[in-house]
């Protein structure tokens, strides 16, 4: 299956060894933290969770990351890259990639004024929950009240942020939004739906002239623009630095710098050309 082929095992393992709930430096730091549970060391990243993730976006009609037909070896291998770029910036600490699946201000939140992304939009259907989201009975400050109300910040591999989002994501996936909407920590605790999310946004989400896909290849693209570039100007929406959210031109900058390192690192492990 091209499910497989996209990237083996293997392969993951050795781009990704400091991934959620697995790295030693992972471990190091989140065993120290106050929130820190057990439940929470699993291989949320695993290359299962985002094969069967493939497969199930595959079966929605949402992957043809490799189906494509006429695409080359190279253009293959580009695309792959993109991918993982992206997904890396999103969640890296330093050149760790998948070390994080939460939005860090929100993950360690305690107290004072935060954004909880409400917005639906255009969306007159959609309803966010109203409940508040109070910490877990094994957290450190167990009942207490983490959220007045729910929060739809960035979670899982694409950082998936705003309320429109939650609920596009879960009609395109459960066939209504409400699933997401009324608990977006689901997205937390499944892998195979996290990768989902990303794939999704990867392959639909259009924030400027064409989604991060078709931003790729020039037969796909709208006009002369397409490329590696034009895939992080179709994602600015879902741009933020993976330690902190300012939102000044120096972090964006950074940010761009930030998944033009990983794309090149992805394409010269691969053997892949880039340009300049």
């Amino acid at each position: 299956m091209y499910c497989v082929q996209l990237i083996t095992e293997q392969q993951w393992d050795e781009l990704f060894p400091e991934r959620w709930g697995v790295g030693e430096l992972w471990k190091r730091e989140y065993r120290q933290l106050p929130f820190y549970q057990r439940d929470i060391e699993v291989d949320y990243y695993s290359h299962e969770n985002f094969i069967r993730a493939l497969h199930r976006m595959d079966a929605l009609y949402c992957n043809k990351l490799l189906a494509r037909p006429g695409l080359t070896t190279t253009e293959r291998l580009r695309a792959r890259a993109a991918l993982l770029a992206l997904m890396s910036q999103e969640t890296c600490n330093g050149d760790h990639a998948l070390y994080y699946r939460e939005e860090l201000t929100h993950e360690r939140y305690e107290g004072g004024p935060i954004e909880l992304y409400r917005d639906v939009g255009d969306r007159a259907n959609y309803r966010c929950s109203s409940r508040p989201v109070f910490h877990s009975k094994c957290a450190y400050r167990p009942g207490e009240v983490r959220f007045p109300v729910q929060s739809y910040h960035g979670r899982g591999p694409g950082q998936l942020t705003g309320a429109a989002d939650y609920g596009m994501l879960s009609e395109f996936v459960f066939g209504n939004p409400d699933k997401l909407l009324q608990n977006p920590d689901i997205l937390l605790e499944d892998g195979v739906l996290g990768f989902m999310s990303v794939i999704w946004i990867w392959m639909t989400k259009i924030l400027s002239k064409h989604c991060p896909h078709r931003a790729m290849y020039w037969d796909l693209s709208s006009d002369f623009s397409w490329g590696f570039g034009n895939t992080i100007m179709a994602m600015n929406k879902y741009v933020k630095t993976c330690t902190d959210y300012r939102h000044d031109h120096d972090a964006v900058d950074q940010e761009v710098v930030q998944r033009m390192y990983f794309y090149r690192k992805y394409a010269c492990y691969f053997g892949v050309p880039v340009g300049t």
